[in-house]
């Protein structure tokens, strides 16, 4: 975007409060091809089960597909407890964004999908152990039920590491 400026405007709110709010000029995309978009498959987290990549990146982000309870394996964790069920999900998420060149410290945003939302407590206690003072922003949506009998399932949004 050579030759464009960014202007930034700081407007006074009601209160104390004071916003800065950045203005980017809009640049129209002429030709997407022009974007790359890269495909992320890795052995390290269960295979993708059908037309799908395990992550698309596009520039800095990183966009994970939703992961079951399956291992790099194949093995289906269906009949785990939820416990086990969501730390393999985790799992698989991190493999993924490692082969993205991200990781868990560098997740912007969370889908957790629960067949069951008094299986929540549980879930939640798992998801903030493996991701410790690191909170990412999330949705969690409730389902009626999961492919192949699964509990739960869960994507990310994530930026690269910088090298």
């Amino acid at each position: 975007m050579a030759g464009l400026r960014d202007t930034a405007i700081v407007v006074k709110l009601p209160g104390t409060f004071t916003k800065k709010i950045l203005i980017v000029p809009s640049s129209p995309i002429k030709n997407f091809s022009d974007m790359p978009m890269d495909f992320i498959l890795t052995p390290n987290a269960s295979p993708p089960g059908g037309h799908y990549s395990q992550a698309t990146v596009f520039e800095n982000l990183v966009f994970t597909a939703g992961q079951l309870a399956i291992t790099s394996a194949g093995e289906r964790l269906s009949d785990g407890t939820i416990e086990e069920q969501t730390l393999q999900a985790l799992k698989n998420v991190q493999a993924i964004l490692k082969a993205a060149g991200s990781d868990i410290d560098h997740v912007l945003k969370t889908t957790v999908f629960v067949a069951d939302i008094s299986l929540w407590g549980k879930v939640n206690q798992v998801y903030s152990e493996f991701f410790g003072s690191h909170k990412p922003a999330r949705s969690i949506v409730p389902t009626k039920e999961l492919n192949h009998g699964f509990l739960i399932e869960i994507e990310a949004i994530a930026i690269k590491k910088q090298v």
